[in-house]
């Protein structure tokens, strides 16, 4: 039997607190471990206090269930980056990336951003397909990589 429910009454988004770590690395990074997550998130917290980054966390009845970073250029104060855009298992196909994608967008755009660069490995074309439906588009840049 299938059920269906909506999540989006019950979906928050909201900055991390160092609260979010055991969560966190639970629902969204469960191959680091729990001292890596809390490095992690007080690096990008105290990186949030000196207005260099936002990162933010979906949050499903008390607990962080996806994650989203975005780092500002500092040689180009227009332009930032999203980093570790991350929800869980159980929430990929719901609304929970596209709030946060949303919502990283709307504070970028209040910064002053006016444009916002995400990484996809060409083989991932669902992915690319989902970051085309929120406004991203594909740009020709040729990364080179030397194995040492």
């Amino acid at each position: 039997m299938e059920q269906a429910f909506d999540i989006s009454a019950g979906l928050r988004i909201r900055k991390a607190t160092m609260e979010d770590s055991t969560a966190l690395r639970t629902y969204c990074f469960p191959s680091d471990t729990l001292e890596d997550v809390e490095k992690r998130l007080k690096r990008d917290l105290d990186k949030m206090e000196k207005g260099e980054m936002f990162r933010l966390v979906a949050e499903v009845n008390g607990y962080a269930v996806g994650n989203i970073q975005l780092e500002f250029n500092k040689k180009d104060g227009k332009a930032a980056q999203i980093h570790n855009l991350v929800v869980t298992g159980p929430f990929r196909g719901s609304p929970v990336a596209d709030r946060l994608v949303e919502a990283v967008s709307d504070m970028a755009k209040q910064s002053g951003v006016e444009v916002i660069h995400i990484e996809a490995q060409r083989s991932d074309g669902k992915i690319i397909e989902k970051y085309k439906s929120w406004g991203f588009s594909e740009k020709e840049t040729i990364i080179l990589e030397k194995k040492l």
